[in-house]
């Protein structure tokens, strides 16, 4: 560890000769002297220093006490005040400059070593305080933003729900119709269902951000996930951009959803892309990481290991420190109206964060951006293969499903969509009514569809209820928020199955007919 730079201000040659040779005694560097606070100003930007040790009565324009106010309101560094003057009225006066300690002449070199190792110390753990009180700030908005986005997403995926259902009903019925021309229905209709599609993105988007998305979680290939996005990721930057893959992660297995690596990745290219306007080159690299506990010292959820690094390197425009402090907050973009959403990196930080890992910036203007994602190695198990477990094509079925959900409009749909194959369904608007039509047709019942999210009593605690009386019910859980709702627990469990809104209906049939199949 280098040494501590301390600067001293003393306009007395001798007094300041002394000073500096005790502080190299003691092992610190200093690396100037000056005779004014003046003097001290107008050099101290380039100097690097740790600490300002001065005089209180000084030549020039600026005594001591001013200089002091100065290097703290413009520097931020701590100060130690040195006076030959030993009298309240110093004292007080000195309180203005808010100095780190203060020192009276004649001194000594253990009250030298005392003042500024305290001081020093002091520095540091005020440091960390503010860090910690930015990380807190910084927490909570992404928490109050967080929850209104995620109940705004959980009832925009309710309507998404009725207007995808409905749309892909419609469709079905004009395809048996046999009309002499329904042409410009279907396009009116595929219209619909495209719009719907890139709604619910969207959403994915805010839950992703907010931390509110449920992962689908996987033990996967971060080397494999990039070789197979890379041909399609030379097509999205263009012939103007050098694209360079490099993977050197010997074992790159990590526990995430796919689909979601797959998003960060695509968010940091289109980002690269766009700051790389004139063409350049983007480097996308994996490697392994051992980091210690005091790599993760400011990340106190994290445990020390080996992480899994994928770096996203571009030549761009770089960034200001300004803007490299907001990028990660959500809707802040630096893009033009319309061409920016300003969720794309606060969704990187979002998944990253979900997945237990953490994301570090580094940029320059004019020298281009780096992204640092790093990810802790899933060390048992092998990778999972990625297989659907729905039917597109599900057989009909005649069982009897207790379908609870308390939204009219998508309880009516899924009702519908279950009837058409065949099923008896048993509606309950609200858990207290599932649990009494339960009791009146507990015989029937092979399968409970119930929302994760009511009033009074969650899906999840419904379902409990449910399997104490009827142990061998089945479980489909469906939800549009299910962030503190649905825990671990509940979906690993296998008697618990589970499906995202917006529920799209041919999944949704075929998962029901694979869940009462199994």
């Amino acid at each position: 560890m280098s040494a501590h730079r301390i600067v001293v201000v003393e306009d007395e040659s001798i007094v300041a000769l002394d000073i500096k040779l005790q502080l190299e005694r003691l092992g610190y560097e200093v690396p100037a002297v000056f005779q004014s606070g003046e003097e001290l100003l107008s050099s101290l930007s380039g100097l690097n220093a740790d600490l300002v040790f001065l005089d209180i009565l000084l030549k020039g324009e600026m005594d001591g006490v001013e200089t002091a106010r100065r290097v703290k309101e413009l520097h931020g560094l701590p100060v130690i005040l040195l006076t030959a003057l030993d009298t309240q009225e110093t004292v007080e006066r000195a309180k203005i400059a808010e100095p780190f300690a203060f020192i009276a002449k004649p001194f000594d070199e253990r009250d030298l070593r005392n003042a500024v190792v305290i001081s020093l110390y002091r520095h540091e753990m005020e440091q960390t305080l503010r860090r910690k009180e930015e990380q807190l700030r910084r927490s909570q908005k992404m928490e109050a933003i967080g929850r209104l986005t995620g109940g705004i997403a959980h009832d925009f995926n309710n309507l998404l729900t009725v207007i995808l259902g409905y749309a892909k009903l419609m469709n079905e019925e004009l395809a048996r119709a046999d009309l002499s021309d329904n042409r410009a229905l279907k396009r009116d209709l595929e219209g619909i269902r495209k719009a719907a599609v890139r709604s619910a993105a969207l959403t994915r988007q805010l839950l992703a951000f907010s931390r509110h998305q449920t992962q689908e979680k996987r033990t996967v290939d971060v080397n494999q996930i990039v070789a197979d996005m890379q041909k399609m990721l030379e097509r999205l930057v263009g012939d103007d951009v050098r694209m360079q893959v490099d993977l050197l992660a010997s074992d790159a297995r990590v526990r995430i959803d796919p689909s979601q690596l797959e998003q960060v990745v695509m968010n940091l290219a289109v980002n690269a892309r766009d700051a790389m306007p004139q063409g350049g080159r983007l480097t996308i690299r994996t490697d392994l990481r051992d980091m210690a506990g005091e790599t993760l010292e400011e990340r106190e959820d994290l445990s020390p290991g080996r992480f899994v690094v994928l770096v996203v390197r571009d030549t761009g425009v770089g960034m200001s420190p300004e803007t490299a402090e907001k990028v990660f907050e959500p809707f802040f973009t630096t893009k033009p109206l319309a061409q920016g959403t300003g969720l794309g990196l606060s969704t990187v930080y979002g998944i990253v964060s979900q997945a237990g890992g953490f994301v570090e910036l580094d940029s320059t203007m004019g020298r281009g951006t780096t992204f640092t994602i790093c990810l802790p190695v899933h060390e048992a198990g092998t990778v999972d293969e990625q297989t659907d477990d729905t039917l597109r094509d599900a057989a009909d079925g005649s069982e009897t499903v207790l379908l609870v959900e308390d939204e009219a409009a998508v309880r009516d749909l899924l009702s519908r969509v279950l009837r058409r194959k065949g099923y008896h369904v048993i509606e309950a608007a609200s858990p207290g009514e599932a649990l009494l039509l339960h009791e009146q047709h507990a015989g029937q019942i092979a399968l409970v569809v119930t929302d994760v999210v009511m009033p009074h009593l969650s899906g999840p605690a419904l379902a409990e209820r449910l399997r104490e009386r009827s142990p061998q019910l089945r479980v489909l859980l469906i939800s549009a928020y299910p962030d503190g709702h649905l825990d671990e627990e509940s979906q690993d469990a296998p008697e618990y199955h589970y499906m995202q809104k917006p529920v799209d209906p041919v999944r949704f049939v075929g998962l029901v007919r694979a869940i009462l199949d199994d």
